[in-house]
Formats: structure tokens, sequence, C-alpha cells
């Protein structure tokens, strides 16, 4: 006889309430331990839907394939049921409780949409990820330029993808040493910590193992007391339209959605939206000069479609950060400031889709036309660690712009060849 696991979910899957049903048969000898773990995945992935999970028999001459999932039926189609065999009545799987210390891979990125155990443990864009994750981790939230957060976070990766329980102890040491550093620029705050915040989700550290409650030094990091501008994360997000807010956001997206703060989200999912050009959302940010944007009179931190100055395009300009090459002037200069405010903002994007906000779409795909602009008439290329970017955003918006399967992480998060280009 072989064993029949069934999880039917029924919820909200990525932005669309569509029943899901995923049937894995396997024998005795060749069910792995965690076939169990990877079936409730199918839940966990999509975040909050009703899951149920059911064992039924079935002969031994049933064929037994690894994995089979349905068709997605529309979403008014009806939520489909776990159906007994005759040979046998449903019982009851209880839900698995996660181990105080896990040694294998959750199979599921919580945050980043992707199923790690389906991505390559070899290739070029695993290498990135490994490189990074062997470096040695010296925790910095100060230093708004250490690589110490993206080496955990390519730690958690790795701990994620093939269990490495070693991974794991180097990510638990540098989560260890948060409650000890100091701050100062909440831009540096914004840089660095939500990285932090990603890899406990991936390790799923306990308190115990770090010493202290994670949900609330966390929370706690959102009205820290920053120096040199912005007096903490919220309001570095919710004033300043450039690199410093998007880090900031992106930082706040994260931590929001570890310690399950759904008021707080919801508050940084509009005002990411009004930056992307809906001032009817959220309009409250103090800009520096005006000269790029399409109306100085309602300036926001992505020009709107068709927006044009002088016979110049400027549609998908961001302007508060392109003013830091200087005034409007043209041929436009490439300006490394926009890069690096997309790494936040598209940080902020993933985490917000993930969260069922259809963010990728918003203000006529605003990230999307940013980098249409870039390629295009600014002719400014994605280059060092800036290169995980376009991967991101043709993930995100279905778009093809140029990639690298060597892409090098930004300055909060990356690996984006690996993660969203199938290994290439």
């Amino acid at each position: 006889m072989r064993s029949r696991l069934t999880v039917t979910a029924i919820g909200l899957v990525g932005l669309l309430a569509i029943p899901i049903a995923t049937t894995l048969t396997a024998g005795a000898a060749t069910t792995p331990p965690d076939a169990l773990d990877r079936l409730w995945a199918v839940c966990v992935r999509h975040e909050e839907p009703e899951c149920t999970v059911t064992a039924t028999s079935t002969p031994a001459s049933s064929p037994s394939p690894t994995s089979t999932n349905t068709p997605r039926p529309s979403s008014t189609a009806a939520p489909p049921s776990a159906t007994p065999t005759p040979t046998a009545s449903p019982t009851a799987i209880p839900t698995p409780t996660p181990a105080p210390t896990p040694t294998a891979s959750p199979g599921i990125a919580r945050f980043l949409l992707a199923d790690l155990d389906e991505l390559p443990t070899s290739g070029a864009s695993w290498g990135v990820v490994t490189t990074w994750a062997n470096a040695p981790i010296s925790p910095s939230l100060a230093d708004q330029d250490s690589p110490a957060n993206v080496r955990a976070l390519a730690a958690a990766l790795v701990f994620a993808r093939n269990g490495d329980p070693a991974m794991r102890s180097k990510v638990i040491a540098a989560l260890r040493a948060l409650p000890s550093l100091g701050v100062e620029r909440a831009l540096a705050l914004g840089r660095e910590l939500g990285a932090y915040v990603l890899a406990a989700d991936l390790v799923k550290s306990t308190d115990a193992e770090v010493g202290y409650d994670q949900k609330a030094f966390y929370r706690a990091q959102l009205r820290r007391a920053t120096s040199g501008g912005p007096a903490n994360l919220i309001e570095c997000h919710e004033r300043r339209p450039n690199n410093w807010g998007t880090w900031c956001g992106a930082t706040r997206i994260a931590i929001d959605r570890y310690i399950g703060d759904t008021a707080d989200l919801a508050r940084a999912a509009t005002v990411f939206r009004g930056w992307l050009g809906d001032r009817g959302q959220y309009s409250g940010f103090t800009y520096g000069d005006t000269s790029w944007q399409a109306d100085p009179a309602k300036p926001v931190g992505i020009n709107p479609v068709a927006s044009v100055k002088s016979g110049r395009n400027l549609d998908g300009v961001l302007p508060d950060d392109q003013r830091r090459g200087g005034s409007f002037t043209w041929p436009p200069p490439c300006e490394n400031y926009v890069w690096e405010a997309l790494q936040g903002a598209t940080l902020q994007a993933e985490l917000l889709d993930r969260a069922g906000h259809r963010a990728w779409q918003w203000s006529d795909q605003a990230l999307r036309r940013s980098l249409d602009w870039l390629y295009g008439p600014d002719n400014c290329p994605a280059t060092g660690d800036d290169t995980s970017t376009p991967w991101v955003v043709n993930h995100g918006t279905g778009s093809t712009f140029p990639t690298s399967s060597t892409s090098s992480p930004g300055k909060g998060w990356g690996f984006a060849s690996w993660l969203y280009g199938a290994g290439s």
C-alpha cells in the first residue's frame, strides 16, 4: 500500500482568490522525511489560507508521481475539497510543528516569492550565493556600506535551500549581536537591518537562540532614534522621496511582515503607492530640486506615463534621485543614486506583492517604466551591485531587461538571478 498526502489550500494565492489542490503519492521506502512539510508549504507560501491535510491509502499498483499540481481554476470556481478513496476513510494529520532548532530546509522563503527547494544548487548564480554565504559576518547597523547583512542573508538562503547547519549557526550568531549595535543615520539602518529580518525568517530563529524577544526588538527599531536627518525609519520612509526613503520603507515593511503589524503595513503600502505617483494616496514627502519633475507643482517619486519636458521624455524618471546629478539637462546624466533607490523600491514592491498588494502594477507599472527610461533615453544600464534589480523587475512585471547570471547583490538584498532566474 502507498500513502497519499493531500493538501487543499483555500484562500488568497498571490493576488487572486484561487483554490489550489496538490497531491503527493510515494511509497514508504521512498517518501522523503519532509514530504508532509513540503505539502504544507503549499499553504505556507501563500500565507493565511485555510489548509486541510489528509492521508489515504491506495493500492500499490497505483501510479506514483512525485508531485502533481492540478490546473488553477478561475477565481469564481468553487474551492476543491479532499476526497477519500473508496478503500479507506481519510485520517486527519495534525499540522506539523516546527522544531525549536530546524536542521532541514523549510522549502519556502516566506518573504521572497520563490520556492527554494526547486532552485538549483549548482551553476553561476548559486555560486554567487555561496560565495557571499561563506564570507565572514561582522554585523553593523551604523555602517551603511557594511556587506555583513547581505552575507547573513546569503547564509540564510543556503540553509533554507540545503539545510546546512553551519550556515544557520552563522546567521544565529549575527542575529544575536544585533541588540548590542549602535545606530546613526536612518539610511544606514534602512539599508542594513532589513536583510537580517529576512534572514531571521528564513532560518526560523527562536528567541531562546538569539537571547531576546525578536518581535519586540524589531518593532522598537521602527521608531529608534536616528541622527543626521530623519528621526527614525518611519519618518525617513514618509518624508524622503529618494534612496533614503526607499530603503527605510523596505526595512519598515520587512519588520511589519515579521511582527505581523497589519495596520502599519497598510500605512507603509499607502506611502509607497504615493511615492510611485499616486498623490491621492499619499503626498507628504519633502522634495529637493524639482526640475526633473514632470509637474513641479505636483511632485512624485516616479514621473507618470507620457511625461515630457522641453520635448524630452521624462516618463519613469525618479526626480529626487536624478537631481543628485544636477538640475534638468540633456542628455541626462547616468545617476547611480537612481539605481540605489530602485534597490529599496523593488524590495518594497516584492514584500508588498507577497502580502497581497498589487504593488508591481501601481501607477502603470512605475518600476518597470523607470527601467524603460534608464535603458532608453538615459542610456544608463545597471552595473555592480545594481545588477540584481533588472532580475527583480523582470520577475515582477514580466519585462525583459538585460540580466546577468552572476549579478551582484545590492546593499540590503539581492541574489535575484538565483531566486528569480531559475538558476540562470
